[in-house]
């Protein structure tokens, strides 16, 4: 038996599946924030007893009653949270990435890093890395559920070809939108794949524009034991979608004398501070520049001190790798 809600959900679902568009509102949410709360499980309960019939979307078989199924769903929408309207202003921008291996309870597989995730006519894409030495580019596409069913690829250490496959719904709490699921990953060359739970997770009340101005980046260059510590003055003009501009710079000795000059490049901040960068290292030799990669979270200037790591490569050509740290400082600094 279909309701008029139930017909109206499956023309929606059908015309997103093919567009971009908003979803209808969460079952359960009666004050429209995108989340379902204790008090509203109260009133669920309470039209569950009273077979009121303002159920605040509850009654998702419109039977004119909420059932226990249908409290139980409610249940596992206050715990995962609401699924988000799937339209670029609400998704597109750069998000915290995190995985964790369910295969290796010491952790040895959890990693952390940065992703830009784009909605257009075609799907949702998402690009991004787990530092400087794991990338991943993934196009995604809407299942009958309202979950995203995501392929791709990507590489592990710089070089090894890794296939991606798994599937992820979007979904907003604690103040957040995320992306949560699991995804596979295979070696191409090895048997079976590992296993992650990844979320992709973008504040929706901070903003990634606090981390602009100048960023002075101190490099630690274990290549260089009589002098091991540089300094980059670092410009950044960062959009409150993070997809920022890291301006041209010199990577200097403590004396001043440059080591290397990097030209401007685009660059991904998101609203927590995590940092991914990449721009050719050209040093005075004149030799073909290999890129400085930087991964890590910058200072917000608050008292904060940002730290990363870095490398010099162009996998799998390592030049030489660090660790750095940052302080955000005036734009007007030198």
């Amino acid at each position: 038996r279909f309701g008029t809600r139930t017909a109206v959900a499956l023309i929606s679902f059908l015309l997103c599946a093919r567009i971009a568009c908003a979803a209808p509102p969460c079952a359960g949410d009666c004050n429209s924030d995108g989340l379902v709360g204790i008090d509203e499980l109260i009133t669920g309960v309470q039209v569950s007893l009273s077979g009121d019939a303002d159920t605040c979307g509850a009654d998702l078989d419109d039977d004119g009653g909420v059932a226990v199924n249908e409290l139980v769903r409610l249940v596992g929408l206050a715990l995962s949270g609401c699924p988000l309207p799937f339209d670029a202003a609400a998704i597109d921008g750069v998000y915290d990435a995190d995985a964790q291996g369910q295969t290796d309870p010491s952790g040895g597989f959890n990693k952390r890093g940065v992703a830009v995730i784009e909605v257009g006519d075609g799907g949702l894409r998402i690009d991004g890395q787990f530092g400087a030495l794991e990338t991943f580019h993934l196009q995604g596409s809407a299942l009958p559920d309202g979950s995203i069913e995501l392929i791709g690829d990507g590489t592990q250490s710089g070089e090894f070809a890794l296939l991606i496959t798994g599937v992820m719904r979007f979904v907003q709490r604690d103040g957040a939108v995320e992306l949560v699921g699991e995804l596979d990953f295979k070696l191409t060359f090895a048997p079976g794949p590992f296993r992650l739970d990844v979320v992709f997770a973008r504040r929706l009340g901070g903003t990634a524009a606090r981390y602009g101005g100048v960023q002075r980046l101190t490099l630690r260059h274990p290549v260089r034991p009589a002098s091991p510590l540089t300094g980059i003055n670092l410009p950044l003009s960062v959009p409150r979608s993070g997809r920022a501009t890291c301006g041209a710079a010199t990577d200097r000795v403590p004396d001043g004398t440059s080591l290397a000059e990097l030209p401007a490049s685009a660059c991904l901040v998101s609203p927590s501070g995590r940092f991914l960068y990449a721009a050719p290292y050209a040093t005075p030799d004149g030799a073909t520049p290999l890129p400085l990669h930087l991964t890590g979270t910058l200072s917000d200037g608050a008292g904060t001190v940002g730290r990363g790591t870095f490398y010099v490569a162009e996998f799998p050509q390592i030049a030489e790798s660090g660790v750095w740290e940052s302080e955000r400082v005036d734009a007007a600094s030198p």
